[in-house]
């Protein structure tokens, strides 16, 4: 989107939940947490009847694509949630929250 709001354009796929989006240093990338490989429908909302909750579903995976949306690349391929990901200030980097299942 321009700073006049013109052109708005997705980026992601349009399907499943999208989250954590984050520009790469150079401009040229957009990062972001999606379920759209688990379902293209969103998963259910999570219960707040006790306050304020953040959903962690199992089926978000990190994702890179183009400003545009081209080029879209799978960038964490393992069960349990990964999202909330940022990009080091050299673009070498990501850092992200996981839940997965760990075993020594």
């Amino acid at each position: 989107m321009n700073k006049d709001g013109t052109n708005v354009q997705l980026v992601s796929t349009g399907r499943g939940r999208v989250t954590c989006g984050y520009f790469t240093p150079d401009g040229q990338r957009i990062i972001y947490a999606s379920t759209h490989l688990g379902s293209p429908d969103c998963p259910p909302v999570a219960d707040r009847s006790e306050g304020y909750v953040w959903a962690i579903y199992p089926s978000f995976d990190i994702f890179s694509a183009k400003t545009d949306g081209t080029d879209l690349k799978r960038l964490t391929n393992t069960n349990g949630y990964d999202a909330e990901g940022t990009v080091s200030p050299d673009g070498k980097k990501i850092l992200f929250t996981s839940a997965r299942d760990w075993r020594p």
